[in-house]
């Protein structure tokens, strides 16, 4: 860990171990050393983009770091400043922030459950997973909140849920954050929120037939509505045909602190599934002034997946054509699927015009290896180009992109 060491006259330097030390080893005198530079080490520093967070919520910036091997020196003068006459010298635990990754991270989410009947409250960690809020699980490390949520399935047909949540813990970090709305494009000013809520569920009218029914509020950002249904159609033994319909309503709500937000999107996906084979047909409608909203570092829960593009955008109308097939005849494990996605009339007067364009090909191909020591291990490889008629100021811009997936899975019995 880094931390910051500062004596009486301004000397300070970086080091790679912790202490605390004064003159006296009275422990009544360092806890008086430290109140003592918590009082007085009030200096007016530039900002640079090196940060040091002190123990006891003391913040330093240093003006002029130079590097000295694995040390940062720096100096400052102090000799005006109401200091005792006791030389007094204190360690504080500090993190230096670079825009550099970290080598290595990892994390541990706790969750505390309580179970009664068919009703499960959860209260820590949370990955939600419903239409209006999804915990992305798109990266090594998935996406995670943190809040108070509740379950049941103790009315018959239903699937009742409700949540609060504070905090997000984003896909490439391991720290809790404060949630954000996406602002991608320059769809919405970029604001916070202090927290959220949903609630909604499920009615299984028939095991065919199953509507639901969710309400979002985000704080002081923008509310959202959804309704829709899924309806499986068994046309014989190997043809089932299922059709998924939503409606969405999304408004700014309370403070607005992410501007104007208004957006009606109908949403329908239809998937036919014969023996190997899946044709699945999806489309967007947007209608309002606005884009789609959702939160930065999560995903929305629509069912149109493409990769580098959203097809989100104000006034987008987006279709989506997808091909699966299953090689289980042949070689188990083995599947293939390959999507084309096209989106026009989108409205971004910011991005170069009113009837912009986008389009998205993806092709996949995985394979599961299915006995032995290394059963369940996943190999995956995606390619997708994209391309739109946008500015170059658009943050999503056209892109030939190959991802390489290894998954595993290990069944605890």
């Amino acid at each position: 860990m880094d931390v910051l060491c500062c004596d009486a006259l301004g000397f300070c330097i970086w080091l790679q171990t912790l202490l605390i030390k004064v003159q006296s080893n009275s422990p009544h005198e360092i806890s008086i050393s430290i109140a003592i530079i918590k009082k007085f080490l009030n200096i007016p520093l530039q900002k640079t983009g090196h940060k040091a967070l002190f123990l006891k919520q003391i913040l330093v910036i240093p003006k002029e770091p130079l590097v000295l091997g694995s040390m940062f020196w720096l100096q400052q003068d102090l000799s005006s400043m109401p200091v005792p006459n006791m030389r007094v010298q204190a360690i504080y635990l500090a993190t230096l922030v670079t825009n550099e990754p970290a080598s290595s991270y990892g994390e541990i989410g706790l969750t505390g459950k309580a179970k009664v009947s068919q009703t499960e409250l959860k209260v820590g960690t949370l990955r939600p997973m419903n239409p209006v809020l999804v915990a992305s699980p798109a990266r090594l490390l998935p996406q995670t909140y943190r809040g108070i949520s509740l379950e049941s399935k103790d009315i018959k047909n239903f699937e009742l849920q409700g949540a609060f949540i504070d905090k997000v813990n984003q896909r490439d970090s391991t720290n809790y954050e404060n949630i954000r709305i996406s602002a991608v494009n320059g769809r919405f000013k970029s604001a916070e929120t202090n927290g959220l809520y949903y609630a909604g569920g499920y009615y299984n009218v028939s095991p065919a037939l199953r509507l639901g029914l969710f309400y979002l509020d985000v704080n002081n950002l923008y509310d959202q509505m959804t309704t829709g249904f899924l309806y499986k159609w068994d046309i014989n033994p190997q043809t089932r045909l299922s059709s998924y319909l939503h409606y969405y309503r999304s408004r700014d709500e309370g403070q607005a602190k992410a501007g104007l937000v208004d957006n009606d999107l109908y949403h329908a996906h239809f998937e036919l599934k014969r023996q190997n084979h899946k044709f699945i047909f999806g489309t967007f409608q947007h209608f309002g002034e606005t884009a789609f909203p959702y939160l930065t570092g999560g995903e929305t829960g629509l069912l149109i997946d493409t990769w580098p593009g959203e097809f989100l955008n104000p006034k987008e109308k987006a279709y989506s054509f997808r091909y699966e097939y299953d090689f289980k005849d042949y070689v188990p494990g083995l599947r293939f699927m390959t999507r084309y996605t096209m989106g026009r009339n989108i409205y971004a007067p910011n991005l170069g015009g009113t009837n912009l364009k986008e389009r998205e090909t993806d092709f996949d191909i995985g394979y599961t290896i299915q006995t032995g020591w290394l059963k369940n291990l996943a190999l995956r490889a995606r390619y997708a180009i994209y391309d739109n008629n946008m500015l170059a100021t658009a943050n999503i811009k056209p892109v030939n992109e190959t991802r390489i997936n290894i998954d595993y899975t290990w069944k605890f019995k």
